[in-house]
């Protein structure tokens, strides 16, 4: 499974990268979520996991610019600031979940697993 991972903060990318690539899935890290943009329209990613509050982008941002590349995609916004308000306006956008910070790590691979899942199901049928 690739993810593809945002986060302005490198110590989180590290910390997700280093769980995550344990568990077996492939991860692509990005500071700059501009170029986490042009990433995801070359790339195929299962997953997406992204900062709200990154320089030169919000969340909302980010996941609009997503979307418009791919409407199915299952993009999780991950936040120690925004508040409920924000985080049912995300969801309502078409945000996959919202996670906050500090990350509940069970939550995040109870979503990836369920992600996976529904990708592996998607497979068969086709």
């Amino acid at each position: 499974m690739n993810i593809l991972v945002v986060d302005d903060q490198t110590g989180i990318l590290r910390s997700i990268n280093k769980l995550l690539s344990r568990l077996g899935y492939s991860c692509y890290l990005y500071v700059n979520p501009q170029h986490a943009i042009e990433a995801y329209a070359t790339e195929k990613f299962d997953a997406v996991l992204c900062d709200y509050k990154m320089p030169g982008m919000l969340g909302d941002d980010f996941l609009e610019r997503v979307l418009a590349k791919n409407p199915q995609a299952a993009v999780i916004i991950m936040s120690g600031c925004a508040s409920q308000a924000q985080a049912r306006e995300l969801l309502e956008k078409g945000a996959y979940a919202f996670l906050e910070k500090p990350l509940d790590i069970e939550e995040m691979l109870r979503l990836l697993r369920e992600l996976q899942r529904r990708g592996e199901t998607k497979a068969q049928n086709e």
